[in-house]
C-alpha cells in the first residue's frame, strides 16, 4: 500500500465494489488528493509509470449489447487475431458461453465454434494455438482443452480430472516455462455450484499444476476459498493467484470476504 493511502482523512467512505481508491499527495502543500477514474491509467505507486508513455491511451475495439467479451484474451500472430470468451450467457433457458475472435487489421468481431468447450472461462497461449479452462455442465467435466488456431475444429482435451475425481469448474490457466518444458497452472474455484451449472464439488478450491508430457497432476495451494486469476511475473520466479471470495456465484458480494492477490 503506498504511503499516501495510510491515513485517509476524516468523513471518508467508498463503496468496495463499486468506487476505487485513487489517492496521491501534492508535492507543493501535502495535501492529500482524490483522483479521477477519467485517466486511462491510474498509478497508486510512481513505478507503474515507466511501462507507459505519458500519452498512453485506452481504445475500444469492438462493443455489442451483452457481454461478449470477458476472458481468455489469447493473441495469434498468425492471424493478428485476439480470441476470447464471453461472459455466461442465458439463451433458450440454458447457459452458454461464446468463443470469439476480434480481428486487429479490421475490428471485425466472429464466433468461433467449438463443441469440445462447453462453459470457456479463462485460457492462455499454448504451443500453436489456445488452452482453455472449460467450466463443463452437469453433463459434462470441467477440463483444459487445447485448439490450435488453425483446427478449431479439432480442439481436444488435455485432462478433465484428479485420480477420477472431477475438477469443480476450471477457471484460469497460465503457462510455466523450465529447463525440461512447461509446466500448466490453473485455478478451480467453486463457482461452477454456486452458479447452478456443476454438480457438488469433488475436490477443494485449489490451484494446480499439470505436465503435458508427463501426465502428473499435482495440487498447488489449496489455501484459498475461490482462486480465479493466474500470472506468472517476467522471470516467472513469482506466481499471482487472486482469490475474489467477495463474489460468491449465486451473486451475494461480500465486502469481508477475500478480494486480494497472492504472490507465491
Amino acid at each position: 500500500m503506498p504511503l499516501d493511502h495510510a491515513v485517509l482523512p476524516n468523513g471518508y467512505t467508498r463503496n468496495a465494489f463499486s468506487e476505487s481508491l485513487v489517492c496521491t499527495t501534492d508535492a507543493a502543500t501535502g495535501h492529500q488528493l482524490f483522483g479521477s477514474l477519467s485517466q486511462p491509467f491510474i498509478a497508486a505507486h510512481h513505478s507503474f509509470e515507466r511501462l507507459f508513455s505519458k500519452d498512453a491511451s485506452v481504445r475500444v475495439l469492438a462493443s455489442k449489447q451483452y457481454p461478449f467479451a470477458h476472458e481468455a484474451g489469447v493473441y495469434s500472430s498468425l492471424s493478428h487475431e485476439v480470441w476470447f470468451t464471453s461472459n455466461l450467457l442465458e439463451r433458450e433457458n440454458n447457459k452458454v458461453v461464446e468463443i470469439n475472435r476480434i480481428s486487429l487489421n479490421s475490428g471485425f468481431v466472429s464466433t468461433v465454434n467449438i463443441d469440445q468447450v462447453r462453459l470457456g472461462n479463462g485460457g492462455c497461449k499454448f504451443r500453436d494455438g489456445v488452452l482453455f479452462c472449460d467450466q463443463g455442465s452437469y453433463e459434462t467435466p470441467s477440463q483444459l482443452v487445447y485448439s490450435d488456431f488453425r483446427k478449431p475444429s479439432e480442439a481436444r482435451p488435455i485432462l478433465n480430472n484428479f485420480n477420477g475425481r472431477r475438477f469443480n469448474s476450471l477457471n484460469d490457466v497460465a503457462i510455466l516455462s523450465h529447463a525440461s518444458g512447461q509446466t500448466i497452472c490453473f485455478t478451480d474455484p467453486p463457482y461452477g455450484s454456486e452458479q447452478g451449472f456443476r454438480p457438488p464439488n469433488q475436490l477443494p478450491p485449489a490451484v494446480w499444476a499439470f505436465d503435458p508430457e508427463e501426465g502428473h497432476v499435482r495440487m498447488l495451494d489449496d489455501s484459498l476459498k475461490h482462486p480465479n486469476g493466474i500470472a506468472f511475473s517476467p522471470s516467472e520466479s513469482t506466481c499471482y493467484v487472486t482469490d475474489t471470495s467477495h463474489i460468491h456465484g449465486s451473486g451475494r458480494l461480500d465486502a469481508s470476504l477475500e478480494s486480494t492477490m497472492y504472490a507465491r
